[in-house]
């Protein structure tokens, strides 16, 4: 999924497309990165669970860890908070259609793109953060010592392994630029009745039409 420095840097992007639309940007801060405040990110973004993922190939694996249709079925968007929520799960579904290809997908194994793609993420961490402004600064305290305390139990239970990763980066700079303005152009109002006129679908019945091979893009 897209780091959380791409996420505020997306709803700073947001913002400064529409001025005037977000009222607290604080607000729309915390809840742009709230998702990632879990410990566990599939229950968080409504994964259908890790048992059912280890039949899929990597592409629909993917695919179902972000169910926006469940989120919009239970929460009911009256504030600023919920629709950066939106934002994020949003981000996250484009960000494996848009930055990996099914050829990639199906060349790796779950262990290797996790490598491949945490040591990415880390590689242009310090250029989304001047390129945008972005820091953890821009969140409320307690958001921030959370996310501070995740990012640290995450790289001390997932050390780098150099044997799992290619030589080359698996995107470049412009494509997250390219990524980031696509994403903080999106309308969100538009977005969230878009998809509530869908029909409602739970994670664990995404993951079964994946499995079957029903409901693919």
């Amino acid at each position: 999924m897209a780091s959380t420095l791409i996420h505020l840097a997306i709803a700073k992007e947001y913002m400064r497309k529409n001025p005037g639309v977000v009222k607290n940007p604080k607000v729309f801060y915390d809840g742009s990165v709230f998702l990632d405040l879990s410990k566990d990110k599939d229950f968080s973004h409504n994964f259908c669970g890790r048992r059912l993922a280890k039949i899929f190939d990597m592409r629909s694996s993917l695919d179902a860890k972000i169910d926006l249709n469940k989120f919009l079925k239970y929460d009911p968007l009256e504030a600023e908070f919920s629709k950066a929520i939106v934002q994020h799960l949003y981000a996250d579904k484009m960000w494996y259609k848009q930055l990996f290809s099914d050829e990639y997908l199906s060349s790796v194994g779950k262990a290797q793109f996790a490598a491949e793609h945490t040591r990415t993420m880390d590689a242009h961490d310090d250029f989304i953060a001047k390129r945008y402004g972005v820091s953890f600064d821009l969140v409320s305290d307690y958001v921030a010592v959370a996310l501070s305390e995740n990012l640290e139990n995450y790289r001390k239970n997932n050390p780098f392994k150099e044997g799992y990763c290619s030589d080359g980066l698996l995107f470049s700079q412009k494509q997250l630029e390219d990524f980031i303005d696509e994403v903080s152009s999106m309308d969100l109002d538009k977005l969230i009745n878009s998809s509530r006129q869908e029909k409602s679908t739970s994670g664990i019945v995404t993951c079964a039409k994946s499995w079957k091979g029903e409901g693919k893009d």
